[in-house]
């Protein structure tokens, strides 16, 4: 359930924020956001636009397809894609998961999804705002006040929501770094993950 959780809000916040990028607003290329995205796919030696081959051709990983049907979804004129890598790799000082989403079999996502496990006795610390908060911190260093800034609390989970775009208009954004951390109230294994998405590259 909290991985669904995971993927539906994920989707959800993705379509969201790329509907906007059909607009023909020009890319700012000397925004922070912009190279800070490219920066950051360039470290993979991925860039958006890459075919699925051609990504897993770049990286060293090993990657695994996605058969959820919220994450994969092939239709006669329309397919959407997730891959994930089968082991986890450095993302600054925490071990991730790297995960790729494809558009028509051009990639326009790339996440780190860093799993935060912890006993019993440091649930109330709650560990996955700690890393959460210490990206937040480093990322508006170098950007700035993210755009949007969210916290939430529900029945069942609760979540910590920064998004950083290129445009100061959210709608209008080509960019967008999306750091978010989702965790449930009621903790079973004390496991939560805090998520790192970088999106981009329609229309360039």
């Amino acid at each position: 359930m909290k991985i669904k959780i995971k993927i539906v809000i994920t989707l959800i916040l993705s379509c969201w924020l790329l509907v906007s990028c059909s607009k023909n607003e020009e890319i700012k290329n000397n925004s922070p956001v912009t190279r800070f995205v490219e920066s950051a796919l360039n470290e993979r030696g991925v860039s958006f636009g890459m075919t699925e081959e051609e990504v897993i051709a770049a990286e060293t990983l090993n990657f695994l397809t996605n058969t959820d049907p919220y994450a994969t979804h092939v239709t006669e004129n329309y397919t959407r894609k997730t891959i994930y890598s089968e082991t986890t790799t450095k993302f600054g000082d925490y071990d991730a998961i790297i995960t790729y989403r494809f558009q028509n079999n051009s990639l326009y996502s790339m996440e780190y999804s860093i799993d935060v496990n912890y006993s019993g006795t440091d649930v109330l610390s709650t560990p996955a705002y700690t890393v959460f908060l210490d990206f937040a911190l480093k990322y508006a260093d170098i950007l700035g006040d993210p755009n949007i800034s969210e916290e939430n609390s529900g029945y069942v989970w609760d979540s910590y929501n920064n998004i950083w775009t290129d445009s100061e208009d959210a709608e209008e954004a080509k960019y967008i770094i999306n750091l978010y951390a989702i965790y449930n109230q009621y903790k079973d294994e004390y496991s939560d993950t805090v998520h790192i998405l970088f999106v981009g590259g329609f229309n360039e």
